[in-house]
């Protein structure tokens, strides 16, 4: 594979940095040449065809020792974390998650925002757009620092209340977590684009889980279903940047250095508004829409429904749900070349 395949991300890279990648990508696990193909692969075939990337944040990875040749995959996942912590996942004001960042602020706004100005592609998106945001209700209590099985509690109770029953006390408990939750950024789906997954008839969870494309939410990993909590909420909900009018939000395409990593994320082509999540069920849909905005302080009416993912995921379904999803991306973009030297018309 040629340094070409890298198109125009990493090109101020040291040589052995895109060739470690390009041996992940092919399967070859880098130096140590251990990794399967699947699906750790998959990470390193991100990163190379990232186009959202600026220079700024290739610079800011490899100054913080992650863009370089590592000793194999679990190496980098330790060094792309030390990225993570250090530019992208901020602490949040003593006061708890601010409704306003400044872009400026090193301490407090993720990497992710701080290049966002008023022409970027989607901030001037409509406000009263709804967006689906899907939550580990357990992870929920541990930030929160809530006993086991509270959050269940007081969620069922405003659910299924026609009057809100216990709207206080679950305001209360997202208070406390709004005081302990790191500013980040969220990855939010659009509403619209998921009628037909999220409809509220027998399995849902799993469908939406599957359309999301959310593989840690995976019971078979957990050995348990996997309690989830799903908020929609207006896209003017989403904490304001200093800079932007009254009328704009900070909405970016997710990219590679936005999260942790995942087998199932794949990032979308240049000048693309908006990212695009990987179906895992390998359903032929048109590619889901896609935004990252800065942590949002939830409030009880954002809460839409609670549910138990109980299948666990397919990993076989991956190779060919990435195929048929870079198929809808190339024809969506008018971009028949993107990742076409990693990922063909099928799965390798």
């Amino acid at each position: 594979m040629s340094e070409s395949t890298s198109l125009a991300c990493w090109q101020a890279a040291p040589p052995e940095w895109r060739a470690f990648l390009n041996g992940i990508a092919t399967g070859t696990g880098g130096p140590g040449g251990s990794l399967p193909v699947r699906p750790q692969a998959f990470v390193g075939r991100n990163f190379l065809i990232d186009e959202g990337l600026s220079g700024a944040r290739e610079d800011s990875y490899r100054d913080l020792g992650a863009a370089k040749e590592h000793s194999d995959f679990q190496a980098w996942r330790i060094a792309h974390e030390i990225y993570l912590q250090e530019r992208v996942f901020r602490r949040a004001p003593s006061m708890g998650l601010p409704l306003q960042i400044d872009g400026e602020d090193d301490f407090v706004c993720p990497e992710t925002f701080r290049d966002l100005g008023p022409d970027s592609l989607f901030v001037a998106s409509d406000l009263d757009h709804l967006v689906l945001r899907v939550e580990d209700l357990v992870s929920l209590e541990t930030v929160a620092g809530a006993s086991p099985g509270e959050l269940k509690r007081l969620a069922e109770a405003y659910l299924s209340s026609e009057r809100r029953s216990g709207e206080q006390e679950l305001r209360d408990f997202l208070g406390r977590w709004t005081r302990r939750a790191q500013v980040r950024p969220m990855f939010a789906a659009f509403s619209a684009d998921l009628e037909a997954v999220s409809n509220g008839e027998f399995g849902w969870e799993d469908r939406l889980r599957d359309a999301l494309g959310l593989i840690h939410l995976d019971p078979g990993v957990r050995g348990e279903p996997i309690d989830v909590l799903v908020f929609r909420y207006p896209i003017r909900a989403a904490p304001r940047l200093r800079g932007l009018d009254q009328s704009q939000r900070p909405l970016a395409a997710p990219t590679v250095l936005d999260g942790r990593f995942s087998v199932a994320f794949c990032p979308s082509p240049r000048d693309s508004a908006c990212g695009h999540v990987v179906d895992l069920s390998g359903g032929d849909s048109a590619p889901r829409r896609e935004v990252v905005h800065p942590t949002l302080h939830f409030e009880p009416r954002h809460l839409w429904r609670m549910g138990s993912i109980r299948t666990p995921v397919n990993t076989e379904h991956l190779p060919m749900a990435r195929a048929l999803h870079l198929i809808a991306l190339r024809d969506l973009s008018g971009r028949p070349d993107y990742a076409i030297a990693l990922d063909g018309t099928e799965p390798n």
